[in-house]
């Protein structure tokens, strides 16, 4: 009985938060893809970011021109796109073959990842040099950090 009663208080705690104090919490990034296709000169990166208190996923994307580049090497991103319009983003690859991804909303946080090592590298598609692009192989789906 008395575990119940606990259950219940802390029930009832969690629910008079106000909703805008829960609605900062985790972001969920899924479907991200970053990548220059083979024989192509555009970079494309989407994902869709689901955001507490908002009933949808939010699409993201971008289009821009690709770099040449002796290691595989993605472009950065400033005010990319999102469906929703206080929502944009920025992508840069950083160190180590890494990427940061932050997803900013207009009069709120900015939420950020940063993946591990070595996830943007050339992926072959064929048997010939041409059939190279350059992909971000790392984690489609992954949660956005906000800073406290």
């Amino acid at each position: 009985m008395r575990a119940f009663i606990l259950i219940a208080v802390a029930a009832a705690a969690v629910s008079a938060t106000p909703m805008q104090e829960r609605a900062d919490g985790d972001w969920q990034v899924t479907r991200f893809a970053a990548y220059v296709a083979a024989h192509s000169i555009v970079q494309h990166i989407t994902f869709s970011v689901t955001v507490p208190g908002i009933d949808a996923p939010i699409p993201c994307s971008n289009a821009t021109g690709a770099a040449i580049s002796s290691s595989p090497f993605l472009l950065p991103v400033q005010g990319g796109t999102c469906s929703k319009q206080d929502f944009s983003f920025n992508f840069r690859q950083v160190e180590n073959a890494a990427i940061e991804l932050e997803v900013k909303r207009e009069a709120g946080p900015t939420a950020t990842y940063n993946s591990p090592s070595d996830v943007v590298q050339y992926v072959t598609t064929g048997s010939t040099p041409l059939d190279t692009g350059i992909a971000y192989v790392g984690a489609q789906d992954f949660g956005l950090r906000i800073p406290k």
